[in-house]
């Protein structure tokens, strides 16, 4: 599960967040400056992204969840993984910004000049599905943009 936070005051510090830089806290003691935005963008939301909006491979559905001990030492899973992979670059290759949420359990930042891009990108993939669970995580991040935007702020997507 991934909280939506908007970064508070001063953000020009910064760390190394997913590859990215993210912000630190401007008080020298490991408090970040955060206000979480009252959503939640989970691993539901981004299989809904992810399988059903943009129509990425899904390696666990090729096997019905469930893969062979013998099927899984001859690397059939690696090969699925590799698979996904493939599907996932070649799918959001102009969805840069959407692509950082592909990892499990990792966090994702997202600096004030990239949210308009990201915006973009949802609303780009909101206007291509009907699908009810990939609408409802699309707008969910639309509207965390829509927050960031209006404070000239950042985006952290903090996975535990």
């Amino acid at each position: 599960m991934a909280v939506i936070l908007l970064p508070d005051g001063n953000t020009t510090n910064t760390r190394k967040t997913n590859g990215k830089q993210g912000p630190t806290s401007s008080d020298g003691q490991g408090h970040h400056s955060l206000r979480w935005l009252g959503l939640i963008f989970d691993s539901g939301d981004k299989e809904a992204l992810f399988f059903r909006a943009l129509k990425v491979f899904n390696p666990a559905a090729a096997v019905g969840g469930r893969i062979a001990a013998e099927d899984f030492r001859q690397g059939k899973w690696d090969n699925l993984m590799a698979q996904f992979e493939r599907s996932v670059e070649q799918v959001t290759t102009n969805l840069p910004m959407l692509r950082r949420f592909k990892e499990e359990y990792e966090g994702a930042f997202f600096s004030p000049d990239e949210i308009g891009v990201l915006r973009e990108e949802c609303q780009k993939v909101r206007s291509c599905t009907n699908d009810l669970q990939a609408i409802s995580a699309l707008e969910k991040l639309i509207q965390a943009c829509n927050e960031a935007l209006k404070k000239t702020s950042g985006l952290v997507f903090y996975s535990d």
